[in-house]
């Protein structure tokens, strides 16, 4: 698919993958929310987003179809315990996988599809014996027209479902969001 004579690929990459003041701000964010305690799940869309992100950050696994699903179901297993307090995931986590004991989820792929959005949404909301709350963060993706039509989209799914989603327009403090 072309947009605007360009391969999508190329405008995703470029909006998305590479942006480094978008990057920043995750990192930031899931920085915040791993010293604040909580446990985090980011969804990317490709390997190369996810293992950028993985390089800054501590405390972190990436996981993706690469792997094997005995080491994806040992890895989960250890988040859930406490080894490790954020995962980085691709679409392998968009189905089928529940986790009630993340806090906070970072909406790190983009995209406009409502089934999607509300599936990654959906990892983390479901019954939890502590904390019944999740902390959602999407972006308002503004590179080109397309992007931020992506994103109205989303925003209307979550507000269409009464979801509490913070925009990551601008750095804000995770610490007053969460408290």
């Amino acid at each position: 698919m072309k947009v605007a004579g360009r391969p999508w690929a190329h405008i995703y990459k470029e909006s998305v993958v590479e942006n480094t003041y978008r990057n920043k701000l995750i990192l930031k964010y899931a920085g915040e929310l791993q010293r604040l305690g909580k446990k985090t799940l980011i969804l990317v869309r490709e390997i190369e987003h996810g293992r950028l992100l993985e390089e800054s950050l501590v405390d972190t696994v990436f996981l993706h179809g690469g792997f094997n699903d005995e080491y994806i179901d040992e890895s989960v297993r250890d988040f859930e315990r406490g080894e490790f307090s954020t995962i980085i995931a691709t679409s392998i986590f968009d189905e089928g996988i529940d986790l009630p004991v993340i806090n906070a989820l970072i909406l790190a792929a983009g995209g406009k599809s409502s089934i999607t959005t509300l599936q990654r949404i959906g990892r983390g909301l479901r019954r939890k014996k502590v904390d019944n709350r999740l902390f959602v963060f999407d972006f308002y993706d503004k590179m080109n027209s397309y992007m931020e039509k992506h994103a109205k989209n989303r925003v209307a799914i979550c507000e269409k479902e009464k979801f509490p989603v913070e925009i990551l327009e601008r750095p804000g403090s995770v610490k007053k969001l969460v408290a």
